[in-house]
């Protein structure tokens, strides 16, 4: 871990969650992100104590660092009735209330056997497919959802803008944080109580799974965050949900890996994945459909689960309609139209 402490130079840019501050680091102003209801809020001016790891690797963080302390922490702090915690055993655990604890409004949901009626659930690798996703559900004419997030990524909520733009725009309605993320509308311990909070508390028509911003990866087989993607699609049929899994498509990644179907969908499909999902594939042209269907076959996944092939090309004008402007490993839908096709597929669900 790497520790530097500096002084508030600015505040660039807050909301009820967030500040991102610029902090003088002995000369070299530099970025960083104080979240206020673990930290307080801080003011120009104020010495600061960062945690600079990510940015020093040169690591994907967005550039920022992290307040890991101030000069007046005394006026920060979470206050919650809960006793479900984050983080454990490191010295930034907190307390939460998660909606299966005693003193939950919602415990008594949690006490009996619960099913999601076919609840519509999109399964998602990345965060970037959240508002393609949202933006398609709602424009065919669902009309609640929720973002349950999962903690194989970032972990506050708060960290996302696009979940942000999403509840502005009116194309997400509710938030769910999953084991040691944190900072949604709901609490959950599991993807279990999650599912269940988004049907049968949200009382929301679809739910969309997915990380928080950030993946690890490290080029191996098995070595990335969401391999368990595969354990998500048993999951939502265990609660006799209806689980749809979006494949990550790309040809215009440079890593081989990655081009036609990424060998992070395919391996989640055909290792993790117990359960038959209906995966909805859009048509592409004809050479790159030559090289998803020959990915298909090689993996022996045509029978393993349902495969759905629908036009996804109206992704690009749904996302106009809603002034959304996604970009995916830092490339738009003009420069990776396969990957945000995939979310245009789901308009036929």
């Amino acid at each position: 871990m790497t520790l530097e402490y500096g002084i508030v130079a600015d505040i660039t840019q807050e909301d009820d969650t967030i500040q991102i501050l610029h902090v003088d680091l002995n000369g070299s102003v530099e970025k960083a992100i104080n979240y206020k209801d673990i930290y307080g809020r801080i003011e120009i001016g104020q010495k600061v104590y960062l945690n600079t790891t990510a940015v020093r690797l040169k690591l994907g963080s967005g550039g920022f660092h992290f307040v890991l302390w101030h000069d007046a922490m005394h006026v920060g702090g979470i206050h919650d009735s809960g006793h479900i915690i984050r983080l454990p055993y490191t010295p930034w655990q907190f307390g939460c209330l998660s909606v299966e604890e005693d003193d939950s409004a919602y415990h008594s949901a949690f006490t009996r056997e619960c099913t999601l009626d076919d609840m519509p659930v999109i399964i998602c690798e990345l965060h970037s497919m959240l508002a393609p996703a949202a933006a398609v559900l709602k424009y065919i004419g669902f009309d609640t959802l929720a973002y349950i997030m999962t903690d194989r990524a970032c972990l506050p909520i708060a960290f996302s803008d696009t979940v942000k733009e999403l509840r502005h725009k009116g194309l997400l309605d509710y938030t769910i944080t999953v084991g040691n993320a944190f900072g949604g509308d709901y609490e959950a311990v599991n993807l279990y109580t999650a599912l269940i909070t988004a049907h049968s508390i949200a009382g929301v028509d679809a739910a969309i799974v997915a990380i928080g911003p950030g993946i690890i990866g490290t080029g191996t087989m098995y070595g990335f965050s969401t391999l368990e993607q595969g354990h998500y699609i048993d999951d939502v049929n265990a609660l006799r949900g209806r689980a749809i899994f979006m494949p990550r498509i790309s040809f215009a990644d440079p890593r081989s890996r990655h081009i036609g179907i990424s060998h992070h969908s395919l391996t989640a499909l055909s290792l993790t994945a117990h359960t038959q999902a209906e995966v909805y594939m859009p048509i592409l042209p004809k050479e790159q459909m030559r090289i998803v269907i020959s990915q298909i076959e090689s993996s022996n996944l045509f029978n393993r689960h349902r495969w759905r092939f629908r036009d996804g090309n109206c992704i690009g004008a749904i996302m106009d309609r809603y002034g959304l402007h996604v970009t995916t490993m830092g490339r738009s839908y003009n420069d990776d139209p396969a990957f945000f096709k995939a979310a245009g597929a789901l308009k036929n669900i």
